[in-house]
């Protein structure tokens, strides 16, 4: 296969992002990062924005996922904060890709 990958701007900036929170924690991932940016279009400042968005994302669920795995204790209330800022994240994110969407043109 290897050729351009079949799917949106949205789509391959959300990607890129997320590996890159991935290569920052440690994954190797930077053989499919150099191959997604190769591709995005997606202008700087919207992949900037959906960066920031994903990052606090990941912050969030880091956190809770600390706390079920057992390295850390949070109180019920901060848990429930927690997922509730992970769903507020998670709704920014899907704002963001459809913004990306719609200044591409995208119908999705």
């Amino acid at each position: 296969m290897g050729g351009a990958p079949t799917m949106s701007q949205a789509e391959i900036a959300d990607r890129l992002s997320i590996l890159e929170l991935k290569y920052e924690n440690g994954l190797h991932v930077m053989d499919e990062h150099k191959r997604l940016a190769s591709c995005c279009q997606v202008p700087e400042d919207m992949l900037n924005q959906l960066r920031r968005i994903n990052r606090q994302g990941w912050d969030v669920v880091g956190r809770v996922t600390e706390h079920f795995e057992g390295r850390a204790v949070l109180p019920d209330a901060e848990i429930i904060e927690q997922c509730r800022r992970a769903h507020v994240s998670n709704k920014e994110r899907i704002a963001m890709k459809n913004e990306i969407s719609q200044w591409f043109g995208d119908s999705h």
